[in-house]
C-alpha cells in the first residue's frame, strides 16, 4: 500500500516548534531526514526508537541518534523503555511484560548545550519549561537558568533552586 506523505518542513504550523514528539512507526528517520528547517528551531525532540527491527527496512536507534547528533542535538535520557518476552514465557501471563531483551524505548534529545549561548533568552526560557514541565529535569533546568542568567543579568536560578528545596517531594507526602 502507498501513502502520499509530505515532508515536516512543508507543514507550516510545524515551523518554529520548540518541542517535537515522534511516533510514527519506524519512520523517524524519515521525518527527520524531511524536517532540517523545522530541526534547527526546535529545542526538544522526543522520539519512538527501536533497538531490534519491527518495521520493514526500519532504521534503528544508532541511525536516529546519529541523524540528530549531526543536527546539534545531543542524547538526554530514555523516557521508556518496552520490550516483549520470547515465547514460550511469560511473566505474570501478560505478554506484554517484557522480560530480557529491550526492543524500543523514547528517547529524549537536546539541543547541544555547549550551543546554548546562541540561544535567545526566550528559547532559554522555553527550554527551562520543557525540561521542568514535561521531563521533570531539575538539575538540567537549573543550568538552562545559569545560561540564562548569563545571558541576561538575571538570578532566576539561584531563584528556581531556593523554590525546588522549599517543595516538599510529594513521593515523601503520605496519601
Amino acid at each position: 500500500m502507498e501513502l502520499k506523505t509530505v515532508r515536516l518542513d512543508d507543514i507550516p504550523a510545524a515551523l518554529g516548534a520548540d518541542f517535537l514528539k515522534l511516533d510514527v512507526q519506524g519512520a523517524e528517520l524519515d521525518v527527520l531526514l524531511g524536517a532540517p528547517i523545522t530541526l534547527s528551531h526546535t529545542l526538544v525532540v522526543h522520539t519512538e526508537v527501536e533497538f531490534v527491527p519491527l518495521y520493514r527496512h526500519q532504521p534503528l536507534f544508532a541511525e536516529v541518534d546519529q541523524e540528530l547528533r549531526r543536527r546539534g542535538f545531543y542524547f538526554h535520557r530514555f523516557q521508556r523503555m518496552s520490550g516483549r518476552p520470547m515465547k514460550p514465557l511469560l511473566r505474570n501471563n501478560d505478554p506484554v511484560l517484557s522480560m530480557g531483551q529491550a526492543l524500543w524505548a523514547d528517547a529524549v534529545y537536546v539541543q547541544d548545550p555547549l550551543r546554548r549561548h546562541e540561544r535567545t533568552p526566550e528559547a532559554l526560557l522555553k527550554l527551562a519549561a520543557i525540561m521542568h514541565e514535561v521531563y521533570e529535569c531539575f538539575d538540567y533546568t537549573a543550568k538552562v537558568f545559569e545560561a540564562y542568567d548569563r545571558l541576561t543579568g538575571a538570578q532566576v536560578r539561584n531563584s528556581y533552586l531556593a523554590r525546588l528545596i522549599a517543595q516538599p517531594d510529594p513521593a515523601a507526602v503520605p496519601a
